[in-house]
């Protein structure tokens, strides 16, 4: 397991019910709750820099294209909520004096998943009693990215029209 550096970037899913206010970036902190099962993998999103695309939005719409290829069903009220590494790592150390990491954690078919998300990766250091952290977290969410439109299917052309 790599840890990202500290200048770089992790997204979480975020159901559009957590969004507190998009404008300000607000979202539920139980969005920053592992569950009992994310102990050994930390709590699940993905590593923006991993794809080393041209631009940032890039890199967003193919996390989005990994979400849709794992069979996820995206509501256009979901969102990618963005936290700096670093920043995320000095605030929680600064509120509460812990440590928490950001480690890579690739899921491939080639290592026995149904699917690859190359840039998977967790938040660890913390459990899920651990309220504060998890508030805190939630407060260095820096940017939340809907996901892409859905391509609406192109009306086919009648028999009769063709015929006129």
């Amino acid at each position: 397991m790599t840890a990202l550096p500290p200048t770089d970037n992790y997204l979480r899913i975020v159901k559009g019910a957590a969004i507190f206010d998009a404008h300000l970036n607000k979202v539920d902190s139980a969005v920053f709750r592992p569950r009992p099962e994310d102990k050994d993998t930390g709590l699940s999103g993905n590593w923006v820099e991993y794809f080393n695309l041209l631009t940032k939005l890039q890199a967003v719409e193919a996390i989005w294209a990994v979400h849709k290829a794992k069979g996820r069903s995206i509501s256009n009220t979901y969102r990618l909520a963005e936290l700096n590494v670093g920043d995320t790592c000095a605030h929680v150390l600064e509120g509460i004096a812990r440590e928490i990491s950001f480690r890579h954690h690739p899921e491939l078919k080639s290592a026995g998943h149904d699917f690859d998300d190359p840039s998977h990766s967790g938040i660890h250091g913390y459990a899920p009693d651990d309220y504060i952290i998890a508030e805190l977290i939630s407060q260095n969410v820096t940017a939340l990215y809907a996901p892409p439109p859905k391509e609406t299917p192109k009306p086919q052309k009648s028999a009769k029209s063709d015929k006129m």
